[in-house]
């Protein structure tokens, strides 16, 4: 017999002996196989799928019970707040005073934020309760259209709540359908009532069935379809005949649905405390569908071995295209200044090793960015250390001619006078060289330090100049001088400029003010004016020039008020600094403008 079979397949030529073997060993013991997995799988599949469909159908009718449950609530809360109650059955308030009270009322707004279930909340109220159409906390005035409307009749003629389908068109024109609860509140005192409306979120209802297979379709009574999955459905017929009133009732199987076959659950519920009949209908299309890819998957394993030599084609070029274009994503991730990318390129073709160069120029793109990183770190502390030594450089280029006028004056009081005005002359000296030779090098100190430095600096020039230099020196009220920060040694260059240029030369008694304000933007605002000579328009501007431009070397003026402002800008900013203003033969008004700063308690 093996000599037979092997005689039969030898007499044929190969591509039919492949045939053959393609339909004997292959072909029909699929047909059979699959065959027998299908009808396995049908029952199972069907018996899942029926069992899924009904227990969404309860997880919608359980949603729809807790929301009736929350509506429930929320009536009979309002039922027994007196606080709600007295706003409304208070005959001796005004409208306005209703609307005032309604406004401190924030009950419902907070019920209707905190409940996910429902997307509007409203109470209706007799409208001389209320003026206007405006909404307060929830609360609105009945219009003529209101009282004609089918809820507010049914409304009116029972206390018992109940579900109503209504259609809405909002600003774009498109037609809503939703759920509304509707429910008279007795408002026993003034023989009147208000109607309570409640609408059921569709959101949260569509969350319910987010990333699921589902048709779903709900309606209450005789009123057409107000919720399904597919939204050009609603306001439509319920899609089979309702099951009859039953407080509970469930079914199930396979039916033609809108013209399709599927698998359908559908239930009738009763609400909590409300007389009305909700049904729901969940159909799920995914069950002949899978249906199908069985089938499906059956016709290509007939047709496997016709086709392998295609699929293997068909393979290596997806094969291919996807090792393409995960190189092209990772070339334009670099590109973009992204580095990340994953090492999923395998083998040891061309493609490989090009992946393979990238990866090493990434390698070295990211040390070069580290490199040019870490350059522009020291590049920006050694401009810091720049401007720091700047600034104490600035800061310590004070005026010699203070010390040496001082030192001057001393021995002239020391010939002329007794030992005590030397003694104190010695000792205010003593205070303003501690004071600068301190502060040379920080960055700030608290006004009232500076103020103290300033009139040391004043009774000096005072003993100097005598009866010939009276000055004045006025803080703003507003202006804190034991935790107000400046710069140290900014005012004192100011006031030696305005007696040595302004005062001195005139030889006549003068007159030094110094005010320091809080300007309207927040500044601090340091004013000096001195009555003396003034300076000329050309001189002024010149020296208003200096004030940005560095001095040269072998400059005599402007030296002191471009370190000022230098000083100012360097460490408060551009919109910081010292403006001259000057009138020949008048006076010079000299003002230096600096963020108002308060210190740290620890540091004052």
């Amino acid at each position: 017999m093996k000599k037979t079979y092997m005689e039969f397949f030898a007499k044929k030529n190969i591509s039919h002996q492949l045939r053959m073997l393609f339909i004997f060993a292959i072909l029909i013991p699929i047909l059979v196989v699959g065959n027998i997995i299908f009808f396995v799988i049908f029952k199972n599949i069907k018996t899942d799928y029926e069992h899924l469909s009904v227990s969404k159908a309860d997880q919608i009718n359980t949603a729809l019970i807790m929301t009736s449950i929350n509506i429930h609530q929320i009536q009979s809360t309002l039922v027994t707040d007196n606080t709600f109650m007295n706003i409304l059955q208070k005959d001796n308030l005004s409208p306005e005073e209703t609307k005032s009270k309604l406004a401190d009322y924030n009950f419902l707004t907070n019920t209707l934020i905190n409940t996910p279930s429902l997307s509007d909340l409203r109470i209706y109220v007799p409208k001389e309760k209320l003026e206007g159409n405006d909404s307060v906390n929830c609360v609105l005035p009945l219009s003529d259209e209101d009282i004609n409307s089918e809820w507010y009749k049914r409304a009116s003629e029972g206390s018992d709540g109940f579900f109503m389908t209504e259609s809405s068109v909002n600003k774009n024109d498109i037609i809503s359908w939703n759920l509304n609860y509707y429910s008279r509140i007795t408002l026993p005192l003034t023989n009147e009532f208000a109607v309570m409306k409640a609408t059921v979120s569709d959101d949260y209802l569509r969350s319910l069935i987010e990333r699921d297979n589902y048709s779903i379709y709900i309606s209450v009574d005789d009123d057409p379809v107000f919720f399904s999955s597919n939204r050009d459905y609603p306001g439509k017929e319920f899609p089979i005949d309702k099951i009859p009133v039953k407080s509970t009732h469930k079914e199930s199987g396979i039916n033609e649905i809108l013209n399709k076959r599927t698998i359908y659950a559908t239930t009738a519920i009763r609400p909590y405390k409300i007389n009305c009949l909700i049904h729901v209908l969940v159909t799920n299309d995914s069950f002949y569908n899978q249906l199908t890819m069985i089938i499906l998957y059956a016709l290509i394993l007939m047709l496997v071995i016709i086709l392998i030599s295609l699929l293997i084609i068909v393979f290596y070029g997806r094969y291919f295209v996807n090792r393409i274009r995960t190189l092209r994503l990772a070339m334009h991730k670099v590109s973009n200044n992204d580095y990340q990318i994953i090492d999923s390129i395998q083998g040891g073709d061309e493609l490989s090793q090009t992946f393979e160069d990238l990866k090493n120029l990434v390698s070295e793109l990211k040390e070069k960015e580290a490199e040019i990183y870490k350059g522009r770190i020291e590049e920006e502390k050694l401009i810091n250390k720049q401007q720091q030594m700047e600034l104490k450089l600035l800061a310590g280029q004070i005026n010699p001619h203070f010390l040496y006028n001082t030192l001057e004056m001393i021995r002239m009081k020391s010939l002329t006078e007794g030992n005590r005005d030397v003694a104190t002359a010695i000792k205010l000296l003593g205070k303003c060289m501690r004071y600068a030779l301190n502060n040379t090098i920080s960055t700030s100190i608290i006004l009232d330090k500076e103020l103290e430095y300033l009139n040391n600096y004043l009774s000096i020039m005072q003993m100097r100049f005598s009866d010939r230099l009276n000055y004045e020196v006025r803080v703003d009220d507003e202006i804190n001088i034991y935790e107000t920060q400046i710069l140290p040694l900014l005012i004192q260059p100011i006031v030696e400029n305005a007696i040595i240029h302004g005062l001195e030369s005139t030889g006549n008694p003068g007159k030094l003010i110094i005010r320091i304000n809080k300007t309207n933007d927040g500044n601090l605002k340091i004013l000096v004016f001195d009555n003396g000579v003034g300076i000329k328009k050309e001189d002024l501007t010149k020296l208003r020039g200096t004030l940005t431009k560095v001095p040269n070397e072998n400059a005599k003026h402007g030296i002191g008020m471009y370190n000022i402002n230098s000083r100012i800008k360097k460490y408060y900013g551009e919109d910081f600094g010292v403006k001259i203003y000057s009138k020949y033969g008048f006076g010079t008004i000299v003002t230096a403008t600096i963020p108002l700063r308060i210190c740290e308690q620890e540091n004052v």
